[in-house]
């Protein structure tokens, strides 16, 4: 049996907590379906269920159960997917992560005149 081709130009967008995952299907298309899974360092693989023609997946974090609100620090998240076509094997995954890193510490500073007294 011959093996699917795998999903190519898996990307992310990021909106706040909001992962914007889309991606294209390197064969006719995928009779058979895909599996599209996610995690973060603190969790394991999560699948979401989605179509045979799918080609887009919005993830949502809620941001109160991560640092600073917990003790728990995001640093990344990462997004895979694979399909089948009829009569074929899986393909393999075809994965992305984004590492996440903490903003930069601002560098404006303020000092008194001597003219506002």
């Amino acid at each position: 049996m011959a093996k699917t081709k795998a999903p190519s130009g898996l990307a992310l967008a990021r909106n706040n907590m909001a992962f914007a995952c889309s991606w294209k299907i390197s064969e006719k298309d995928y009779n058979d379906g895909q599996q599209f899974q996610w995690r973060t360092n603190l969790q394991k693989w999560t699948t979401v269920t989605v179509g045979a023609s799918t080609t887009k997946k919005t993830v949502s974090l809620t941001a109160s159960t991560f640092y600073p609100t917990t003790k728990k620090k995001l640093t990344y998240i990462s997004f895979r997917v694979k399909g089948k076509k009829s009569g074929a094997e899986w393909s393999d995954w075809t994965t992305k992560t984004l590492t996440l890193k903490a903003p930069a510490v601002p560098t404006l500073k303020a000092t008194l005149h001597s003219s506002n007294n």
